[in-house]
């Protein structure tokens, strides 16, 4: 079953190391011999491709990314393990040319927002000066509807 995410993933270009720690945490949270193999598809869905989802949505990845999923340790020892997945993306391998068309591509997204935030904060505060008593403020002419009580009283009870 990691064999098909890895397969997914290489059909993509990425490739996906899964370390023997995770594979063994994968086998104990996932064994079950009543129901078979659903808890461990499961568990592979819970740990492995949900916490693979989030990183490839938070970074773009590339031809040749190389995706390494390693179990968390304990801080201070050597061979405890948390139940929690560290996932360590590499670009090593990637073509160079990618990275730096990456590179470019958010330094001009970085100036788009701060010139929307340098436009966004020039609106000066007498835009919205509230002490115009016949500034519409584009809400349009509605006046508020007055209330007849009596007429719908018949259809609800109080």
């Amino acid at each position: 079953m990691i064999k098909s995410v890895q397969n997914r993933l290489k059909d993509k270009g990425i490739n996906l190391i899964v370390e023997l720690s995770v594979q063994a945490f994968l086998t104990d949270e996932g064994y079950d011999p009543i129901y078979g193999a659903r808890p461990l598809r499961r568990a592979i869905m819970k740990y492995l491709e949900d916490t693979l989802a989030e990183q490839c949505l938070s970074k773009t990845l590339y031809p040749n990314t190389k995706i390494y999923v390693r179990r968390k340790k304990v801080e201070g020892t050597l061979m405890t393990y948390t139940n929690e997945l560290e996932v360590e993306i590499d670009f090593s391998d990637v073509d160079p040319a990618l990275l730096e068309k990456e590179e470019t591509v958010e330094s001009v997204a970085a100036l788009v927002s701060s010139d929307t935030e340098k436009t966004s904060n020039s609106i000066s505060e007498k835009d919205f000066d509230s002490s115009d008593k016949n500034s519409n403020l584009g809400l349009g002419t509605d006046k508020p509807k007055t209330n007849k009580v009596g007429a719908n009283e018949k259809f609800f009870k109080r």
